[in-house]
């Protein structure tokens, strides 16, 4: 049962953490706080109740994850998305496509919308075309599936992935506060 309700709350959790940090933070600070306390706290969880017995995430590879995570992961998902905004934000400000008169709700599920289909066609062109696919696989080697393997990414296969994602949001003109939400929203799902 407490299965069932574990992503909600885990959505739910970090919404709550981060919203009263908007206001004196900003969108994106807020934003970023909240994704560091749930990973911290995703593997406190992990490593108390793991998924399978023999999936403790402490393991010989454990350093080789964690480099994963700080010359890959960080870089190539902080690169991408800034890539995005610096390219396309200035496009963006002089349009008038974005619905900045929705409620910020709508505005996000857009985003999300949007962030999605640019991730799923940058995944399946990492499958399909070889070379991307060389920097992809990296992505598919842990036997484990536990969070710290979860970083094991090559900084350019992320960076196009973030890209690719937030460059629509960008170009149509999506507001910080939008864009710091979607990102909310994908890095839970992404951690979880």
């Amino acid at each position: 049962m407490l299965r069932w309700f574990a992503l909600p709350f885990t959505f739910a959790a970090t919404f709550a953490l981060a919203w009263p940090l908007v206001a004196p933070l900003g969108a994106l600070a807020a934003v970023t706080v909240a994704t560091l306390v749930l990973a911290a706290a995703l593997l406190v969880v992990e490593q108390r109740w793991p998924n399978r017995p023999d999936w403790k995430p402490a393991d010989r590879l454990l350093t080789e994850d964690l480099l994963h995570g700080v010359l890959g992961f960080l870089p190539g998902n902080v690169g991408g998305s800034v890539l995005a905004a610096l390219l396309f934000s200035s496009v963006g400000a002089r349009s008038d496509l974005w619905p900045h008169g929705w409620p910020a709700a709508l505005q996000v599920a857009l985003g999300l919308v949007l962030f999605e289909f640019g991730s799923y066609w940058q995944h399946r062109l990492v499958h399909e075309v070889p070379w991307l696919w060389r920097l992809h696989q990296v992505h598919h080697t842990p036997r484990r599936l536990v969070l710290l393997k979860s970083t094991r990414i090559h900084a350019l296969d992320l960076g196009s992935a973030a890209f690719v994602s937030m460059a629509p949001l960008c170009l149509l003109g999506a507001d910080a506060d939008t864009l710091a939400w979607v990102t909310l929203v994908t890095n839970v799902n992404a951690l979880v």
